[in-house]
Parts: C-alpha cells; sequence; structure tokens
C-alpha cells in the first residue's frame, strides 16, 4: 500500500510540473507576440511617415 501512495504523489508531482511547464512556454510565446506586434507597429508607422514626407516634397 504505501508504494501505491508513493506512485500516486509522484504521479501528482510529475503533473504538476508538466502544468507548470507550459504554462510558462504559452508565457514566453505571449511575450515573443507582443514583442513581434509592437515591431510589426512601429515599423509600419515609420513606413507610413517616410511615405507622407516624400509624398509631401514639393517636385
Amino acid at each position: 500500500m504505501p508504494s501505491t501512495k508513493k506512485n500516486d504523489a509522484y504521479a501528482r508531482w510529475l503533473i504538476e510540473q508538466a502544468n507548470r511547464k507550459e504554462k510558462e512556454e504559452i508565457s514566453c510565446s505571449l511575450g515573443r507576440l507582443k514583442i513581434t506586434l509592437f515591431n510589426v507597429v512601429v515599423i509600419g508607422l515609420l513606413s507610413a511617415i517616410l511615405i507622407l514626407a516624400i509624398m509631401h516634397v514639393p517636385s
């Protein structure tokens, strides 16, 4: 009987570790997504400003 309790405790511990690792991976993915989105917005804004500046230069 004691080995069953140890096995159950070990199985619960493994599940907790897997859940913790999964949460960390999701958090990292969301962080990378935020950084990528920010970079896209900044590059888009800079491109728009450059295009507007070129269009308003008198020929």
